[in-house]
């Protein structure tokens, strides 16, 4: 009975150390030090502006799907050299989304308190539809397997509010109007860089 006793009392002693644990190692909600911020692809024109002056010489974007797989918030803007290996990641899995020109709601990620100067996003095949872009324009519906990182750079601030990032990506769509074949959107996507 004392020895039912002793060990009753033990549990009761550890209550406040798990409460304690469980409050700051981020189980179960977010973790000291991090801020939640509102991830969002900003609207888009689906030609850029020197392109609207003869819109019929150039192709236009008439949809795109990317399929997410993480995202990275960088304090420095230097590549890695493997992405999909970065310490910064968190997975972003939303799935394949359907970009819209008055803008997309991607999620809501955990984040430490920091200014970073660069996004990015790894986009790849795992959404169970066999591509990780997916391109229509005036050229036609192009399509590629490849894993592509989507890059953003400016400044953004995270603290402990809730906060709300919109990316510019009309330099990507940019680019996504010359695609006329599937094997150079990657190319096409990585050799530019959206906004924060």
């Amino acid at each position: 009975m004392n020895r039912v006793r002793g060990i009753f009392a033990c549990l009761i002693c550890t209550l406040p150390l798990l409460a304690f644990f469980f409050a700051y190692s981020g189980c179960g909600g977010t973790s000291t030090g991090n801020g939640i911020v509102a991830v969002k692809l900003s609207t888009y024109n689906q030609l850029v502006w020197w392109q609207e002056l003869i819109p019929s010489a150039h192709a236009t974007v008439n949809s795109v799907t990317f399929c997410f797989k993480r995202i990275r918030f960088k304090t420095q803007s230097v590549d890695s050299s493997d992405p999909a290996n970065d310490p910064s990641n968190i997975d972003f899995a939303v799935g394949a989304i359907a970009l819209s020109t008055a803008g997309t709601s991607l999620g809501s990620v955990s984040i430490p308190i920091n200014t970073y100067s660069r996004v990015e996003f790894d986009l790849e095949d795992n959404c169970g539809l066999g591509y990780s872009v997916s391109v229509a324009n005036s050229n036609g519906t192009f399509t590629t397997a490849n894993r592509i990182t989507v890059k953003f750079e400016g400044s953004f601030a995270m603290d402990q509010s809730a906060k709300a990032l919109s990316l510019g990506i009309q330099n990507i769509i940019g680019a996504l109007n010359s695609v006329a074949v599937g094997t150079t959107i990657k190319a096409d996507m990585e050799a530019v860089s959206g906004s924060l």
